[in-house]
């Protein structure tokens, strides 16, 4: 997430860019109607009846998202055939969308499997519906990045999917150590919005107006502009009670190395910053993260989306 985290899930836009992180899924149609799943991932395996998956309105915490996405594709079209899935993926997500990765590469296996030729915006809707299932909340930004891949200009629930024609980004990711559930964070803004709605909805509106004028910047490759709008959108985040004091010392650090601007990226509360750096602070600005406790997420970004290989 580059602009406009947690307003998106108030109806406003935001910026997203998918890395290069992929997951894996293989399929392989089996007699009898059970569903496996052998995950390298959570390093389990797990197995259930369709029957059982088509009525249940649980899923184990660690086979969650494979599950609904499983469920969701089986009900819309009516499939009752066994099944065994095989997930794996790297060894570290760093917080960056890894569930709604896993979802939409489930159900683009699925169609492939059973021959639905599902468009693009059908995957998009099955893969958001499955997500919704387990998180309860969410905006649909991060499987619209793991499915279209690329810089995409996003409205809450993929009203809008705009891909944006970006070249390399100057972003450098660093990973605060700290991986936390997105659900609780989200939750947590819910409440402040629904004690202090007049505030809340002025913060949301000037994200909007600040992601509105980076789309534009994006496009220009003004990037000390977008550093400053980084910078005023943390600012905003910061308001909103979702930063921590490791994130804010990775931040800070970047900022006094060079960097044009930095911010937390996603929920908050850990997982990720970025920031971005010219050619000559790149370096430092590195060094900088990782002397003020972080990690370099070294993957591409504007990375490809889901793909069948």
């Amino acid at each position: 997430m580059l602009f406009g985290e947690h307003a998106v899930v108030y109806n406003r836009p935001c910026i997203v860019t998918a890395v290069g992180l992929r997951f894996y899924v293989t399929l392989e149609e089996t007699n009898g109607n059970s569903i496996t799943i052998d995950s390298s991932l959570e390093n389990e395996q797990y197995k259930i009846s369709v029957p059982d998956l088509i009525s249940s309105s649980i899923y184990p915490d660690k086979v969650s998202f494979v599950l609904a996405a499983i469920q969701h594709l089986y009900r819309k079209y009516g499939i009752d055939k066994g099944i065994a899935v095989t997930t794996r993926g790297p060894d570290r997500s760093f917080g960056l969308g890894s569930s709604s990765a896993i979802t939409v590469a489930i159900v683009k296996a699925l169609s492939e499997l059973f021959s639905l030729n599902l468009s693009t915006s059908e995957m998009f809707d099955l893969s958001y519906q499955a997500v919704l299932t387990v998180q309860k909340k969410a905006s649909g930004f991060d499987v619209a990045a793991a499915l279209y891949g690329g810089t995409i200009y996003f409205l809450t629930g993929g009203k809008t999917i705009l891909p944006l024609e970006v070249g390399q980004l100057p972003i450098i990711i660093g990973y605060s150590g700290k991986k936390v559930s997105t659900v609780n964070y989200v939750a947590a803004v819910n409440s402040l919005y629904e004690k202090h709605t007049w505030a809340i909805e002025s913060i949301f509106e000037l994200m909007n107006q600040l992601t509105e004028r980076a789309k534009d910047k994006f496009l220009l490759s003004d990037w000390l502009t977008l550093g400053e709008f980084a910078n005023l959108n943390q600012g905003l985040l910061e308001s909103l009670g979702v930063n921590t004091f490791d994130l804010a010392k990775l931040i800070f650090a970047a900022r006094k190395a060079g960097a044009l601007g930095a911010k937390l990226s996603g929920a908050g509360g850990g997982d990720c910053m970025y920031a971005i750096a010219t050619p000559d602070t790149s370096a430092l600005v590195k060094q900088s993260i990782i002397d003020a406790g972080g990690e370099i997420v070294n993957c591409d970004l504007n990375a490809d989306g889901a793909r069948l290989e």
